[in-house]
């Protein structure tokens, strides 16, 4: 079910603490949420430049767990998913850069579960990953499907600006994993496709909020296979003091030029490439061989995330189209 509306959902949420996530509680054999469990959260899908994309056509993703909503802020504009040019110069009163007007427009997915995280696959494919109110944890694939030809930027005669139109897509829904609630991993804090450098992603990295475990996710069957843990050793990263803290949000994705694939953890309601002041070391994961595979993982404060370029995006390739 989709409903397009002209209420935008802006990124000034990304300044929002995220409150602690639903507490499973036992009822007998089931796990069951009660309402005064479940948190506002409010949840992107990544920073840098991870967006939904086709033609002139970007979508940045939020998912609201109490609502059972996914939300899309979807934006069109000439000079949308190419290469920033920086010499544009911002025009606020026709909401444009340079000569480029935005339009802009906004999409709510409902779920019939509960939305905890989200994460790109590719520029068109979506995971969301949910708990149900029983217990149960989710992840879902959508594709979103597009018409044969994109709306084309055109000059308008009027007011000399690019303009070009938002396109709502369809999607499809595909559940890729369930864990009933006596399962032993519960509730999905982060997750994102796992890049690999021969075609497109056929896994994904997930993180569980119980027991705080990070896992490789097969997409074809939903086999799952631990990478890293806060207790067990037996991934082949070991445990990793990090993921004591319970707070995680969301994992982003980008290659550094000359490093290899980069996954950065980000907790609570933080914004790794915005300003802030977490004295909460950074734990980042990086596939160095490009097999889709993370092999190296190290934590860094703030200040060191930053002094050593993780924090830019000019770091990474084509940021602007991850």
């Amino acid at each position: 079910m989709s409903t397009s509306s002209a209420t935008l959902f802006l990124p000034v949420l990304l300044g929002t603490a995220v409150p602690a996530l639903p507490s499973l509680q036992q009822s007998g054999s089931e796990r069951l949420l009660s309402h005064a469990d479940i948190p506002w959260v409010i949840r992107k899908a990544s920073t840098g430049g991870s967006k939904l994309r086709e033609g002139s056509q970007a979508g940045v993703v939020w998912v609201h767990a109490r609502d059972r909503s996914v939300r899309i802020d979807w934006e069109a504009s000439g000079i949308l998913n190419q290469p920033p040019d920086y010499s544009l110069v911002p025009d606020f009163a026709n909401n444009a850069l340079g000569v480029y007007k935005t339009a802009m427009d906004g999409q709510e997915l409902l779920t019939e579960y509960l939305p905890t995280a989200c994460g790109l696959v590719d520029s068109d494919t979506l995971l969301i990953g949910g708990v149900t109110t029983g217990g149960a944890t989710i992840v879902e694939r959508w594709t979103f499907q597009w018409p044969p030809s994109m709306p084309v930027p055109a000059v308008d005669p009027t007011s000399g600006l690019v303009e070009v139109d938002v396109v709502l897509p369809r999607v499809t829904r595909e559940q890729v994993l369930i864990i009933p609630a006596a399962g032993p991993h519960k509730l999905v804090s982060g997750i994102v496709g796992l890049k690999r450098s021969a075609g497109a992603p056929t896994d994904a990295l997930v993180q569980f909020h119980e027991p705080n475990d990070i896992m490789k996710l097969r997409l074809s069957d939903g086999a799952l296979t631990l990478i890293a843990s806060e207790t067990d050793p037996s991934g082949p990263l070991g445990t990793v003091q990090a993921l004591v803290a319970k707070d995680y949000a969301g994992i982003d994705a980008l290659e550094r030029q000359s490093v290899g694939y980069v996954y950065s953890f980000r907790r609570g309601g933080g914004d790794f490439f915005a300003a802030g002041t977490d004295p909460v070391p950074i734990l980042v994961l990086v596939d160095n061989t490009y097999d889709g595979t993370p092999n190296v993982a190290f934590e860094l404060s703030e200040t060191d995330y930053r002094d050593q370029g993780w924090h830019d995006l000019d770091n990474y390739v084509d940021w602007w189209l991850q």
